[in-house]
């Protein structure tokens, strides 16, 4: 049920999106209401959904490619697109005060993550992060980090 509700609210949101992206950018064109949304079900660290999505990428050719993760971690998004980032790699996320309280996102080769980041990001796709910060879900007690 939990399951059903979320995914209602996720088409929901989704059927919305391309109106409130129009009325933020102020499009007045229609261009962004024409706009398609491909969303893919991937398995984490699965070989087939990584190939999959890949193959996706290279046929569907997408404008901005939008990935399970953190946004505070967007500005270091780049050192994929690097020729010396090598996976498998992993994003910690941590308070300096709490090591303990940490967030590991870790990318394999096989990630379909890790594919569809490389693909944007080698290819000069816009690539986004799409979660709730987890600036929001660290917050101590006193509501500091």
């Amino acid at each position: 049920m939990i399951l059903i509700f979320a995914l209602r609210c996720l088409i929901k949101t989704l059927k919305l999106l391309p109106d409130l992206i129009s009325d933020l950018a102020g499009d007045t064109s229609g261009k962004i209401n024409n706009m398609t949304i491909h969303i893919f079900g991937i398995r984490h660290h699965g070989p087939g959904s990584a190939r999959s999505l890949r193959q996706a990428l290279e046929t569907l050719l997408p404008d901005t490619i939008l990935v399970e993760g953190p946004p505070d971690a967007e500005s270091v998004l780049h050192l994929v697109g690097s020729p010396a980032m090598q996976p498998p790699v992993a994003l910690l996320i941590y308070i300096p005060d709490k090591p303990q309280e940490c967030v590991y996102y870790p990318f394999a080769i096989f990630s379909p993550e890790w594919q569809a980041l490389h693909y944007g990001l080698t290819n000069n796709i816009p690539v986004r992060f799409m979660d709730l910060p987890l600036g929001h879900r660290m917050v101590g007690d006193k509501g500091e980090f």
